[in-house]
This record gives C-alpha cells, structure tokens and sequence, in this order.
C-alpha cells in the first residue's frame, strides 16, 4: 500500500502508460528493428538463416545487448520477441525519465506533456531518437537518463556504473556521454573532481566490453581507407552524417521552405530556451549540470561540422550529429517544461489534471485504435505492412521452401529474412562496418542494378531509385550468373516477367521465380 501511494511510483506509472500507448505498436517488425531483432534472433538460435550474409557477419558490438534479449529470442518467435523487447526497453525508459524528473518535482500534467512532446518527437537534425525501435541504443539512452539522476545527487559510483553499462551497450551513444562529462568536470572544484576520479573504477566494471569493442575498433582500422569506401558509408544514411541533408525535404510533399522553417524553428527555440535558462536559472545547480552537459554534446556536434567541412567524412561514420540530436532538444524541453510548471501549471491545480486527463485519454485512444487495427488484420502482427496477398505470399514461403534457401528481393525491403524466415541477398539498409564488406555489399546491389554504378559521386548520393528501375529488368542470364557467383536460389520480382524461369507462385502483385 505504501508503495502505491508513493508519488515517485504514480509518476512512473503515468510515464510508463504514456510510453506504451505512444511506442508499443509503431512500426512492428520495421527499420531498424528487422535487423536488430534478426540478429538477435540469429544469436539466440545459431541455426536460424545460416546462409543469410549480412547475420553471418561480425555483430560483436551487439553482444551485451544480444545477451540481454537471449532468453526470449530462444524460447518466442521474433513477432512476440520483438513486443515484449519493447515492453522491456519502455520500462527502463519509464523508470529513468522517472528518477530524473523526481529532481526537478514536476506537476503530474507537466510530466506528460514532456514525454508526449519530447518522445514523439525522432530528432531535430539527424533524425535521431531516444526510444523508438527495439536497439541497443534505446537501452544505452535509458542508463545516460539514470546516470545523469545520480549526476544530480553527485552521486558518483552508480553514475559511473551506469555510464559504463551504456558504453558496453551501445559503444558509440556511451562514449559520447562520456565525452559529454568533460565539461562538468573541469568546471568542477578540485575536491569534487577527486571525488570523480576515486569513483571511476566503478565505470570499468561495466563498460569493458564497449571498451574492448572501441579500441579493438581502433587498433585494426585500415592505414589508409578508400576514398570510395568513405564516400559510400557516408551516403548510405545522409541524414544521419550530411549537414546538407538535414533540412532537406524531410517532410515529402511540403515545399523545401516548409522543412527549413521547421528546422530552424527547432533550434532557434533550443537556443532562446538555454540561452534564457543560462541567464536566470544558471544559480540552480541542476540546470547548471544539465546545460554544462548539454554543451558536451553541442561541441561533439561541432566538432562533426569542423570534420565535414575540412572534408574528413570518413570520421563522420561515428554519426558525431546524432547524440547532440538528442540530448540538446530534451535538456530544453526539460528546461521548458519547469519553467511553464513553475509560472504557470503549479499554480492551478485543475489545469494540471485536465493536461493529465487530455494527454492520456488521447494516447489511450490512439493505443486501442492501433490494437484494434492489428487484432482485426489477418496477420496480428504485420511484417511487410502490406496487402494480404505478400502475407500469403510469406506464409507459401514458409511452407513450400527449404530453410537453407537464399533469395533475392528488391533491396528496398529489409525486413524479408523476419518476415518470411529465409535468407536475404542483400538490403539497401543493411550496410556491413568492414571495408571488404561494405565492398562486397555494393557489388551484391550492383549487381541487382545489372552490373551498373549506381553511386552518384558527382552529386555524392547513392541513386537507388536506380534499382527499383533495373530490378525486374534483370534477365534469365543475369539472375544465373548471380547464382553462380553468390549462391542464391529464388528470385521474387513481378508476375509473368519474360524469360524462361516459370514462376513457382504468383500473384496479381508478386511471383517467386526457381533460379535453375
């Protein structure tokens, strides 16, 4: 009883419903989460898809996550696995976004207005975001949030701890909250950075195998990589690594001043909020912590805008843009947030619980129609998120093909090998880190683009659209002779193509074609 009229745990509970009904049924099976989960999935069960390329190679990076997920990726399909892996991750979340705005005692209104409108929301620049997928980095950014709770108590020991489990979970996220710290550090007086230094073992308990990933990394990059191996990496995710396209038509069918107003928007408003919060509340020493910490991730950012504008986009492979894409939006949302609950929601206790009522009531709503729009669907939980006919087509799949199988699918799906557990030929999204890999993996999608570059290095884009033109004009002879060069055993492209490969299943949409 006492722990249910504990006001930390109706917070979390708020939170945590919030999170659910925003973040559980988005995307199911989709981005980054179909090769997550199949890797996840390939660890648990060594069997599973042992001819698939891209699961063949190294994911040592993954492991402590892929330890963490094992129990249920061995006894639950990756449908169920990748629910309750969500589940998983929004508790964490749920519990530290709990312990951390317990420092700051947020009217419960408030509370969920912030995570309605910071966690909905995927990035300012990079397309970043704290919890959407089932990825190691979603965990890593839940530890960072504890951590920083602990920051505020200047609680050291599990600080580190918990710094150190997000270096192992996710090495890049971890280490830039790390560098992040450097700030807060050197400000610091002398005695309360002995009092950093004495607790630092505790981070090595924790972060050692991040560690071993980052320097085992280091140590056997190549002397002197390709100009061509960098260019690829680079436009592989734009986004993630072009400051030029970061204002770029993120909003399709807006004109391209829409996109630049709502960019600018964001950071115009980023920037008064700290500005304002560094003028009137910098005395408050956990807003001096979190905007010293703040100013961490903006000079990791800048520091990618110095790499790329010197030229040295092999560096920006580190995605140097993405955690400031983060952090900086949400300590000024969180600056935002206290200073409207103090002058204004606090004050009236009724404007609070009907924010509180709208927030959940609206969410929850959107959560049944969502659960309703799955439960009703023939498939419960949708792969491909397409029309009946692909899920019949995966389930013939399933039925009439062996498991050893490899088959070549448009490399715009990426989600085929959870889908239809068989092996994939090769995905756009799914670009391997070694420099023969990546070489291997441009030449498995060039082939697709019958043998064609389509690598704009004048324009520095990856003009897949070139593919999706090319793809079905592959002929007999073409698809034989990536048969014999990688081994793969059908081909899914469009009904009654010319040829002499007859189609083995077929409809109005799709055919699978025996490569003989």
């Amino acid at each position: 009883m006492t722990l249910l009229k504990s006001k930390s745990f109706k917070i979390f509970l708020v939170i945590l419903s919030l999170l659910i009904f925003l973040f559980l049924w988005d995307d199911i099976l989709r981005g980054n989460e179909a090769q997550t989960l199949a890797n996840v999935f390939h660890f648990a069960n060594a069997d599973w898809l042992t001819n698939d390329w891209f699961l063949s190679l190294d994911t040592s990076y993954r492991i402590p996550f892929n330890i963490i997920l094992y129990p249920l990726a061995v006894f639950l399909p990756i449908s169920i696995l990748a629910v309750l892996a969500r589940i998983m991750l929004i508790t964490v979340m749920a519990a530290g976004i709990t312990r951390l705005l317990g420092k700051f005692n947020l009217s419960m209104g408030t509370i969920a207005l912030f995570i309605l409108i910071t966690f909905r929301m995927k990035g300012m620049l990079a397309g970043e975001d704290m919890l959407w997928h089932v990825e190691s980095k979603v965990l890593a950014y839940g530890l960072i949030i504890f951590a920083l709770s602990f920051l505020l108590e200047k609680r050291y020991t599990p600080m580190w701890l918990f710094l150190g489990g997000a270096v192992a979970l996710h090495p890049l996220v971890g280490g830039y909250s790390i560098i992040s710290l450097v700030y807060i550090f050197f400000t610091e007086k002398n005695d309360e950075k002995l009092n950093y230094i004495k607790k630092l073992p505790f981070f090595f308990i924790t972060s050692w195998p991040g560690l071993w990933v980052i320097f085992g990394n280091l140590l056997t990059q190549p002397s002197e990589k390709t100009d061509f191996i960098n260019e690829l990496y680079f436009t592989r995710h734009p986004h993630h690594m072009d400051p030029t396209h970061f204002i770029r038509h993120i909003h399709k069918g807006f004109p391209a001043w829409f996109d630049y107003s709502i960019i600018i928007g964001n950071l115009i408003f980023i920037a008064i909020i700290i500005a304002a919060a560094w003028i009137f509340i910098r005395q408050d020493s956990r807003f001096r912590i979190i905007l010293k910490y703040s100013a961490g991730a903006a000079t990791i950012f800048a520091m990618g805008l110095i790499l790329y504008a010197s030229g040295k986009i092999g560096f920006l492979k580190y995605y140097p843009f993405r955690f400031a894409d983060v952090i900086l939006p949400f300590s000024a949302y969180l600056i935002f947030f206290f200073q409207l609950d103090s002058r204004l929601i606090k004050k009236r206790e009724w404007l609070s619980r009907i924010i509180l009522i709208v927030v959940l009531f609206g969410s929850g709503a959107l959560f049944l129609y969502q659960t309703y729009q799955i439960a009703s669907s023939d498939r419960p939980i949708t792969m491909l998120n397409e029309n009946n006919q692909d899920a019949e087509m995966l389930q013939w799949i399933q039925s009439n093909t062996e498991e050893s199988t490899v088959f070549i699918i448009n490399p715009g799906i990426d989600n085929f090998n959870i889908s239809a557990n068989r092996a994939q030929f090769v995905s756009l999204k799914h670009i391997p880190q070694d420099e023969s890999e990546i070489l291997l993996w441009y030449e498995k999608l060039k082939s697709l683009n019958r043998g064609v570059d389509f690598f704009n290095r004048e324009k520095m884009v990856l003009e897949s659209h070139l593919i999706d033109e090319n793809y079905n004009k592959l002929t007999d002879s073409e698809l034989l002779e990536i048969r014999e060069r990688w081994g793969v055993d059908y081909f899914i492209g469009e009904p009654d193509r010319d040829g002499f490969f007859k189609s083995i299943y077929q409809n109005d949409r799709s055919a699978v074609y025996l490569i003989r």
